[in-house]
């Protein structure tokens, strides 16, 4: 490179041949780093979630006369991946789950000298707390003492005035197009707003809810904690995601966490499923067309118009929405996956009833107008 710099003109192009060189192994090392990090990202078995879209589960094992039990083994496995979370309970008997996703769990702990104690049935919901409290029994660990009944579901940790929407309330409820967000709708002081933007404006066509009275713009959206908010225009929902993909919904319209500070209306909170370590998937299509429509008498039914001197007949109209969803595990109790997909066709026609003017209107003679 020296030598090129003394040789003037013939050394300019050797030196720029170098930088090129160099710059294309240091974009190539650049794009197999941005690769591996996308690919860590997508693969890694867990999930760090942000309270918005967790939950946790808390509580103090004990013995029976109610002194605290540290050092006791506490695992939490979700009941449908079969990933455990273990802890070990502190010195006065606490023990913290936290960052754990939706579902249905069940709580084993272990301690030298008691019997084994296993809670299930713990329901475990988006934004929630569950507190299960374990008293050991002296005894042998092979022996086991195992609660069936669900912790109790009244909520002490929040004051948020909220509706959670479950997996197979989402599924069976009936909602137009399959548009999970009039769920909304379901919670007290939530109804729809007069005017429904059109798809121009809103593509997803997330429904325009206002919720205790406040204005439709201070709504806020989020898809597993990440926020879905058209901001600087109309303030809609910008994603409304496919209802084989949402897992759980929640909706909050008062009292909400300070993180919400800015919102005065509602909290639309979708949680995404993540496959199971069962295979499951689901198909759809429904179709609607205009063979059972009924023809408008203003325009479509005018003697001496159609084919046949009778009208037109309903406009052409074939509407057909398509998909489906696919989950399970790629390792077992360690890594899943899932996808969905969802379609719109629509093809239609209008209808509509006009006056051309006659060489008379023309002229000025109205005459055949009355």
């Amino acid at each position: 490179m020296a030598s090129g710099i003394g040789s003037g003109a013939r050394g300019v192009p050797t030196m720029a041949i170098s930088r090129q060189r160099a710059g294309r192994t240091s974009t190539g090392k650049l794009a197999r780093f941005a690769v591996l990090v996308g690919a860590l990202v997508v693969l890694w078995p867990q999930r760090a979630l942000s309270q918005q879209v967790s939950g946790t589960i808390t509580g103090y094992v004990t013995d029976q006369s109610g002194s605290a039990v540290p050092g006791a083994t506490v695992t939490a496995t979700n009941v449908l991946t079969g990933v455990a979370n273990k802890r070990s309970t502190e010195s006065s008997g606490l023990y913290v789950f936290t960052n754990l996703v939706p579902g249905t769990y069940m709580v084993h702990v272990e301690a030298p000298g008691f019997q084994k104690f296993v809670q299930k049935d713990i329901v475990l919901t988006v934004d929630s707390k569950v507190t299960v409290d374990a008293q050991m029994t002296l005894g042998a660990i092979s022996q086991e003492v195992t609660v069936t009944a669900a912790p109790p579901a009244l909520k002490m940790e929040k004051a948020d005035v909220s509706t959670v929407i479950s997996e197979r309330a989402i599924e069976s409820l009936p909602t137009i197009g399959r548009n999970v967000s009039q769920l909304e709708l379901l919670s007290p002081g939530v109804m729809p707003y007069v005017f429904q933007q059109g798809p121009s404006e809103n593509p997803s066509l997330g429904t325009t809810a206002v919720a205790n009275g406040q204005f439709w713009g201070s709504n806020e959206f989020q898809i597993d904690g990440i926020t879905d908010v058209e901001f600087g225009s109309t303030g809609m929902q910008i994603v409304v995601p496919p209802e084989d993909s949402v897992q759980e919904m929640k909706v909050t319209t008062a009292d909400y966490d300070a993180e919400l500070g800015q919102v005065s209306g509602l909290v639309s909170q979708y949680v995404t499923k993540s496959g199971t370590n069962d295979l499951h998937g689901s198909l759809f299509w429904f179709n609607r067309n205009s063979t059972t429509f009924a023809a408008d008498p203003f325009a479509e039914k005018i003697k001496g118009t159609g084919p046949n001197g009778k009208g037109t007949g309903p406009a052409p109209f074939n509407w057909n929405q398509f998909g489906g969803s696919l989950g399970g595990p790629v390792k077992r109790n360690k890594m899943f996956f899932f996808g969905d997909y969802q379609g719109n066709r629509t093809r239609q026609g209008n209808s509509a009833l006009a006056t051309v003017p006659t060489d008379a209107f023309q002229n000025g003679d109205l005459t055949a107008a009355l």
